[in-house]
């Protein structure tokens, strides 16, 4: 986990003190949840994920960014986002909230997952390889 945090604040400083340029498309997925209804509430995730869509503000990037958000608005923020990348130079992904491995696949927990076993992972929960499958199609192309 403090490996995870270390690679994170090292690649958003890079971005944070590289020089802004003009002609480049900068666009962030910054999202932070704390107000989960069937698991412990969270203290910091919602005031982490602003402080970070600020500070990608000043740096230049348009930033996408939901806070609180159940499993409907959390699939329509990355849909906003899959949508934004065409034509983007740097594309950034931070979520801050509940996040669980279970068979070698991670994901991301909406405030109103309610998941009584594996199987409902995939209903309740969002896959980090989705979400970077999206941005990896427009690389792609």
């Amino acid at each position: 986990m403090m490996r995870t945090v270390l690679i994170l604040a090292t690649l958003l400083a890079s971005f944070l003190i590289a020089p802004e340029a003009s002609a480049e498309k900068r666009l962030a997925l910054v999202i932070g949840n704390s107000a989960y209804v069937n698991s412990t509430q969270l203290a910091n995730p919602v005031n982490d994920a602003a402080e970070i869509a600020k500070a990608l503000t000043e740096a230049g990037f348009q930033v996408i960014a939901g806070l609180d958000l159940d499993k409907r608005n959390f699939d329509a923020k990355i849909r906003e986002f899959a949508r934004s990348l065409t034509g983007a130079d740097v594309a950034l992904f931070y979520y801050a909230g509940h996040a669980l491995q279970v068979g070698g696949r991670n994901y991301l927990v909406p405030i109103d997952a309610s998941m009584q076993g594996e199987r409902d992972l995939d209903f309740e929960a969002v896959g980090i390889d989705f979400v970077l499958r999206q941005m990896e199609i427009e690389r792609e192309n």
